[in-house]
């Protein structure tokens, strides 16, 4: 069990990293594989990290803190990354090679991107660490499933962009660096004011929707399309409910 902050801020590094971790390395050595298999299993994970959301993360935010608290959450995260998507937009990132551009571009701006939501999901994990240890360990597994896709969505591209695993392994730690330090503030704030804990979960599931459907989900889509796309979705989904049950 955790007992006190500075664990709890390493637990949420070593939750984000993991998740992270693994996906980078797996888009490391299938980069290069030309076939439509990878965004079907991407949707997949996401499928699975969506059952885990609105089938057990949601219901005991609404449990703890009620309708109100949970709702601002999700309300205050869909904002939070929308407007974080409207803002790295409007980034542009040039290099020596134009080839590079766009997979440097796209590999910089989900690291950012996922490493900024990952810092209410990390006060989300903290505060769940001190009140709820059954939601933690649920919200635990919700994000190593979640960060898996991602670090695979991170990592193609820079793959592509010729880093080499040490660095995209490098990347992926970085990026969950602030999982950690919103850990950390999770269980601080968790032990003090409590119906933090619904408010921060709704923020991460939020942030996580918007995250995954504007990053993952849409982008996979392009290349394998709706039918497939939503079949793999559907297909995790119900691996999420035999997990759940």
């Amino acid at each position: 069990m955790i007992s006190n902050s500075l664990q709890s801020g390493l637990y949420g590094l070593a939750i984000g990293g993991t998740g992270m971790g693994i996906g980078g390395f797996i888009a490391y050595f299938i980069r290069n594989i030309g076939n439509n298999k990878i965004p079907v299993l991407v949707n997949m994970a996401i499928g699975i990290t969506y059952s885990l959301l609105f089938l057990e993360i949601v219901p005991e935010s609404l449990k703890i803190g009620g309708v109100f608290f949970t709702v601002v959450g999700l309300v205050l995260g869909f904002i939070f990354a929308n407007q974080m998507e409207h803002f790295f937009d409007r980034v542009i990132i040039i290099t020596s090679e134009p080839r590079k551009d766009i997979y440097l571009r796209s590999g910089i701006l989900l690291a950012i991107a996922v490493s900024i939501h990952n810092l209410p999901t990390g006060i989300a994990l903290g505060s769940s660490l001190y009140l709820s240890q059954e939601i933690a360990q649920n919200l635990a597994i919700t994000m190593v499933l979640h960060t898996m896709p991602e670090g695979i969505a991170v990592g193609i591209p820079l793959a592509l962009a010729d880093f080499s695993l040490f660095s995209i392994m490098k990347s992926a730690l970085i990026v969950a660096i602030p999982t950690g330090i919103g850990t950390f503030i999770g269980y601080i704030f968790g032990m003090i004011l409590p119906f933090v804990l619904s408010l921060s979960l709704g923020i991460a599931v939020g942030t996580i929707f918007v995250v995954s459907y504007s990053d993952i989900i849409k982008p996979s889509w392009n290349d394998i399309g709706i039918i497939k796309g939503i079949l793999g979705l559907i297909i995790g989904f119900l691996i999420g409910v035999i997990i759940i049950l």
